[in-house]
């Protein structure tokens, strides 16, 4: 997993900063994340202890409670408290990112107004936390995994899954970053459509029990082909569907590019609206 978040990390700076400037994301992340557990009685376990009292609080209602079964292809068993977690892994990640990123310029006027800073960064910043929490809550599950079923297929496929969500992820932060400051009501909006992508992704429910004339329409959802593609390496031992990771990567290409864009072209008139 710590290989993972370099590799995306390395990838996401590559792209947007000069080498002199990388390692001001990694300083302000450290930052970030000190200022976020300072004081508490966990401290830094609490990005491993919030997945792992989500991960029993899953076993003990689906287990216990519900008694649900999720169908699935694969020979070998999984729990169904695993398969809902492997999806809402992602969608951790992608809501933390998202629900930030409106407040992300406006929070920090002083970068803004004050000093010459790379704006761009801030949204890297919180990518980068975001993969850190999604690395726990990832090496909890392959845990999890190897602990239930004893087996765990084609884990190295992960990073094929996760890099072009985080690319998708930081374009979409870009977006709403540079249009929150100019918009204040984006950010209310954002966590309930979180909600919604969450909702409307095959995380708690297959695609396959989707009504037929609607089924494809969730591919739409940013979260569709990153869970279905996971599942089924951690799960069934497949290799992600080259097609579809491709189309997809594209399209998280494009929404990098164009948040970018769009960030860059808009950050000339966050002094005078701040």
């Amino acid at each position: 997993m710590r290989t993972l978040h370099t590799a995306a990390c390395a990838m996401l700076d590559a792209l947007v900063l000069p080498p002199a400037q990388r390692p001001l994301v990694g300083a302000l992340a450290s930052r970030e994340l000190a200022s976020r557990y300072r004081g508490s009685g966990l401290g830094w376990l609490w990005p491993w202890f919030t997945p792992m009292l989500v991960l029993g609080v899953f076993t003990f209602v689906f287990s216990t409670v519900l008694e649900v079964r999720f169908p699935r292809d694969g020979s070998t068993p999984i729990h169904p408290a695993i398969l809902l977690f492997s999806g809402l892994c992602l969608a951790g990640f992608l809501g933390e990112t998202l629900a930030r990123s409106p407040q992300t310029v406006t929070s920090q006027p002083n970068y803004v107004k004050k000093i010459v800073f790379p704006l761009e960064a801030l949204t890297l910043v919180d990518v980068r936390v975001a993969l850190i929490h999604l690395g726990a809550s990832m090496a909890l599950l392959l845990a999890a995994l190897v602990a239930t079923s004893g087996a765990l297929p084609s884990w190295f496929a992960i990073p094929l899954v996760i890099l072009p969500l985080a690319a998708m992820a930081t374009g979409f932060a870009w977006w709403l970053a540079a249009l929150g400051v100019y918009f204040r009501d984006i950010a209310q909006l954002t966590p309930p459509a979180v909600t919604a992508l969450t909702f409307l992704s095959p995380i708690l429910y297959p695609r396959a029990s989707v009504p037929e004339n609607v089924r494809d329409w969730l591919l739409l959802n940013p979260l569709t082909v990153p869970v279905e593609q996971l599942r089924g390496a951690l799960f069934d031992g497949h290799w992600p569907q080259w097609d579809i990771l491709a189309a997809y990567s594209v399209v998280a290409i494009l929404v990098y590019g164009s948040g970018l864009a769009v960030f860059r072209r808009l950050k000339k008139g966050f002094a005078d609206v701040l």
